[in-house]
């Protein structure tokens, strides 16, 4: 970001007082450069803008962008700050601070009005306002002015710094062309309708902070020099970034995404961080480019049952509109969401940190453990089958990101929605079949839990056949009877116990009287190869944890 006090090098105007090239500082507006002197017409007309501009520069604008940046060249001396050193002269905005009012060196519209006339009402286009210091337009609420694009265009002007905070934007505005050359702060804002910026500068740092975008962001042609925040905000629809470039960190931390992110043909210098955001609608980068780190610590793509509350002890709560509410609370992912990220269109400099990302896959809601019901119509069901066709192929693009970044178990989770959103797309047949036996007994090799309950399961079942086979539970079962059953199944149930203790012949005397009828044996061989599968399912979900061999 080029400095306030950075100066031109080349010297395009003289200064008449001294015959010195005048060095402008990058701060000073276009306006307030060459010559400043004032037709006959204009310098009769000054006297009356700075009545009006004391007494309240509202009024002031209401007259428009020519009658306001009259008033501003007219009073150049005012915001400028003159210096002279050596052959030159130097030129800059004079420093200002939002702590100064009606001082000359900050333009607050709230000077001048009723203080009991609420919240104060801008209900005319700002297009092509120059404005020379600081300014804030803080809790103004713009209202609708008739026109198809309000208020900010045709290369407004913001010098030092400006304030929109806790302002309310009720119909949709457009900043095009400005360039904002200082601290830029949108904390607390709310937009009502679409917004869009379309070739703008920040060559200060930019802060959105608790915002709310109600309707659609289209953001085109920006060039941001400084340092953007955008954190704690909610989008309620999509969100459109083409042909931007951020010189600076990127700061997307704590925001809600109903709708869609699209970025296209963005180019980030330095870190971007989505941590602790929540995304309900699709990503896509497509030809972007990161150059430096990428944190998407706690982001959530998707929202599932197990997902945070977004508004929990949350203080945006209270400006959200209840329709943005009662979607998030609805907008649970289904077999047709699009919630996966896109990032095979997008270069990293550094692979980025995928290691506390969630990803929700794609399916039905299974329930709790015990509505079996519901788990098995997720995972055999057609209509638990992923909608998207990119989404294995985007899971893929994630997994080798996490496969790069050294973060095993990451890789393992994209691994596994990978495979279930393969079903009924690349999956057909047999292959579908594994896949979804393979989930219903271990997760797809991520869980320990599942196939040792499989495990205990088999064995409590088996433990009763054996027993009924034996003919114990029609006599009088002792504990010693108890106790070889126990152990003839167990053996069954550990492959390789079960061959070690073949020797044992105790059990099989005690239950069998010495020899098991053959298809006592075949189902002894059949639990052999149940429990195997279901240990190596174990065996495996310990092995990719702790990535093991």
């Amino acid at each position: 970001m080029a400095s306030s006090n950075t100066a031109e090098t080349e010297h395009q105007y003289i200064d008449k007082a001294t015959g010195k090239p005048i060095v402008y500082a990058d701060n000073v507006p276009e306006l307030l450069r060459g010559d400043l002197t004032l037709t006959p017409e204009e310098a009769a007309l000054v006297p009356e803008l700075n009545a009006i501009a004391k007494r309240a520069p509202l009024n002031l604008a209401k007259r428009g962008a020519k009658d306001w940046n009259l008033w501003v060249r007219a009073n150049h001396s005012r915001w400028l700050d003159r210096r002279e050193e050596g052959l030159e002269v130097f030129l800059r905005i004079k420093d200002s601070s939002f702590g100064l009012i009606n001082t000359g060196r900050h333009i607050d519209f709230r000077v001048g009005q009723p203080k009991n006339a609420g919240a104060l009402q801008i209900a005319f286009s700002l297009s092509g306002f120059v404005f020379p210091t600081t300014v804030t337009f803080e809790h103004v609420h713009f209202i609708p002015t008739g026109q198809q694009q309000d208020y900010f265009d045709t290369k407004g002007v913001f010098a030092p710094s400006s304030s929109f905070s806790s302002a309310k934007f009720c119909s949709p505005v457009y900043f095009k062309s400005c360039v904002f050359r200082g601290i830029t702060d949108f904390e607390r804002v709310s937009f009502l309708a679409d917004v869009q910026f379309e070739d703008i500068e920040f060559r200060g740092n930019v802060a959105f902070a608790a915002t709310l975008f109600s309707g659609q962001l289209m953001v085109s042609g920006l060039r941001a020099r400084g340092r953007v925040a955008i954190d704690g905000c909610s989008f309620g629809d999509n969100i459109s970034l083409f042909d931007a470039e951020f010189s600076k960190d990127l700061q997307l931390e704590w925001n809600l995404y109903l709708g869609s992110i699209s970025f296209q043909d963005a180019k980030f210098s330095k870190e971007v961080s989505f941590a602790h955001s929540q995304v309900l609608g699709s990503t896509c980068l497509s030809v972007t480019e990161f150059e430096s780190v990428v944190d998407l610590s706690r982001t959530h793509f998707g929202r599932s049952t197990i997902t945070p509350d977004f508004f929990k002890n949350r203080d945006l709560v209270e400006r959200v509109p209840l329709s943005m509410r009662t979607r998030y609370e609805q907008n649970l992912v289904q077999p047709d969401s699009r919630t996966v990220p896109d990032f095979r269109g997008a270069k990293f400099g550094l692979v980025p940190n995928l290691g506390s990302a969630h990803v929700a896959i794609p399916t039905l809601e299974r329930g709790q453990w015990w509505q079996w019901g519901k788990h098995l119509e997720a995972i055999f069901s057609t209509k638990g089958y992923a909608k998207d066709a990119d989404a294995a192929a985007k899971l893929r693009r994630l997994g080798e990101l996490a496969n790069k970044g050294h973060h095993h178990l990451a890789e393992k989770r994209f691994f596994r929605a990978e495979l279930l959103c393969r079903r009924g797309h690349e999956a057909r047949g047999r292959e579908k079949l594994m896949i979804n036996l393979f989930e219903l007994f271990s997760e797809c090799g991520l869980s320990f839990r599942k196939p040792f309950g499989w495990w205990l399961l088999s064995f409590g079942m088996f433990f009763l056949v054996y027993g009924m086979a034996s003919g114990i539970f029609q006599a009088g079962i002792t504990w010693k009877e108890i106790l070889h059953l126990i152990n003839y199944t167990f053996s069954n149930a550990t492959p390789v116990l079960g061959v070690i203790k073949m020797g044992d012949t105790a059990a099989m005397a005690a239950l069998f009287g010495g020899a098991q009828a053959p298809w006592v044996t075949l189902l002894a061989g059949a639990h052999n190869l149940i429990s195997t599968v279901f240990l190596f399912f174990a065996l495996l979900a310990i092995r990719n944890y702790f990535k093991l061999g």
